[in-house]
């Protein structure tokens, strides 16, 4: 059975050596972009009086990605009637934001959205991602993993470190590239470390 044609975002799944995935409060300020639970943020330069460092999206297209990535949105909290629309990611109003931070040694889950197929020989190499908009029905990113960006160097934005072992994540032989393989990558341009582009 082919896999689901479905964006999702990208979710934290763990971090390697065991403990707890690390996560910060931060905030979207009223002219920040709409955020969906998935999409991969940035420090927008500001923040709100509480002293929360502000976000927004990881703007970006393909052959020009965002650098600096600091995180992955886990959840939006209103911070009032204003911010209530669209789950609480709406622009036009303040929102605190849970972060996941991309730390090297986080391992997150994105889709390979873009339809030219992965398989097992791209693992180990480096991609970028490509943009999506917020599902307004369920608050969720629509963001995936480029799988057309492939590249040897530190360039991009993720690295693929492997494909999520499920019964309903189908891989191909060997060789055989595969659509809307959920992959396991890990940040290579962190905004949290400052190293973009070093690699790990």
């Amino acid at each position: 059975m082919a896999n689901v044609v479905k964006n999702y975002g990208l979710k934290a799944l763990y971090r390697r050596g065991g403990g707890a995935i690390p996560t910060e409060m931060h905030v979207a300020l009223s002219a920040a972009s709409a955020l969906g639970v998935g999409d991969p943020v940035i420090y927008a330069g500001d923040g709100n009086i509480s002293g929360l460092a502000s976000i927004d999206i990881a703007i970006g297209t393909e052959g020009t990605p965002s650098v600096n990535i600091i995180g992955v949105v886990q959840g939006i909290e209103a911070t009032g009637p204003g911010s209530l629309a669209t789950h609480g990611g709406a622009t036009g109003s303040e929102r605190k934001v849970m972060v996941a931070l991309a730390l090297p040694d986080v391992v997150f889950q994105v889709n390979a959205g873009n339809n030219a197929g992965l398989n097992s020989a791209d693992i180990g190499s480096n991609f970028d991602l490509v943009l999506g908009a917020v599902d307004a029905a369920t608050g969720r990113s629509t963001w995936s993993l480029d799988d057309a960006s492939t590249s040897t160097t530190t360039a991009n934005q993720v690295r693929l470190i492997g494909f999520v072992d499920r019964p309903d994540n189908e891989q191909a032989a060997t060789g055989t590239d595969t659509d809307n393989i959920a992959c396991k990558v890990v940040f290579l341009e962190s905004g949290v470390v400052g190293l973009p582009g070093v690699g790990i």
